[in-house]
């Protein structure tokens, strides 16, 4: 079994990983990942552990065979959107079709801080609060 765990690990990016193409288990879990399209590649995964991590997209799951059947991939702890209809459980369920085991119920909301500096003095205090934003923001 060829494996590598690179948990909290600070990574970001998982260019140089497409290369690994023989690994059976990957643990990236409680890094700063955002892009697992280099995962695609990895066709001889059986166990994935991505949680932790800052992911919105796992379509790369899926694409060019991606994991089997009796693999397991771990998601939780993500900002996945579990929305019924969207396109995340779409690829959940796709990847259970397959027989992949996927946990993924736990998520952890994008929180925004945004300041708002009023010029009315008879505005004594002002709040907004932004919470469970699931995609990235571009401000």
């Amino acid at each position: 079994m060829i494996s590598l765990n690179a948990s909290e690990k600070g990574i970001e990016k998982l260019a140089k990983l497409k290369f690994a193409v023989n690994l059976e288990e990957l643990d990236l879990s409680k890094n700063m990942i955002r892009d697992i399209r280099e995962l695609s590649r990895l066709s001889k995964l059986k166990k994935l552990n991505l949680s932790g991590n800052q992911l919105y997209d796992i379509s790369p799951l899926i694409n060019r065979g991606g994991l089997a059947q009796g693999a397991t991939v771990d998601l939780r702890e993500n900002q996945l959107d579990l929305d019924p209809g969207s396109e995340t459980m779409g690829v959940i369920q796709a990847l259970m079709e397959r027989g992949v085991e996927v946990l993924y119920d736990s998520q952890q909301p994008l929180l925004l801080t945004l300041s708002i500096e009023l010029r009315d003095e008879r505005v004594q205090h002002s709040s907004v609060s932004i919470t469970n934003i699931r995609r990235p923001l571009l401000l």
